[in-house]
C-alpha cells in the first residue's frame, strides 16, 4: 500500500501521450519517472504540495496505466 512518495507534476500535453482521448482539463498528471507512483488501490488518495509549511490538496488519485504502477508511465488525478 502507498504510504507516501515524492512525485513530479507534469504538463497535461505530455500526459496525453499516455492517455489519449481520456485525459481532460479537469485532470493533472505525475510523471511516474523512476518507476514510482500510484498503484491499483490508491484511487481516492490525496496529491498534496507543501507551501509555507502547510499541506495543500491539489488532486485526488484517479487512474494510471493498465500496465501497472512501476512502468515509468504517468498517473492522472482529478483536480
Amino acid at each position: 500500500f502507498l504510504s507516501h512518495v515524492n512525485l513530479d507534476v507534469i504538463n497535461n500535453f505530455v500526459c496525453t501521450f499516455a492517455f489519449p482521448f481520456v485525459l481532460q482539463s479537469s485532470n493533472l498528471c505525475t510523471s511516474g519517472r523512476g518507476g514510482v507512483g500510484t498503484c491499483r488501490g490508491d484511487s481516492g488518495g490525496p496529491l498534496v504540495v507543501t507551501r509555507n509549511n502547510r499541506p495543500i490538496l491539489i488532486g485526488i488519485t484517479s487512474f494510471g496505466s493498465g500496465l501497472g504502477c512501476q512502468v515509468n508511465l504517468p498517473a492522472a488525478y482529478a483536480r
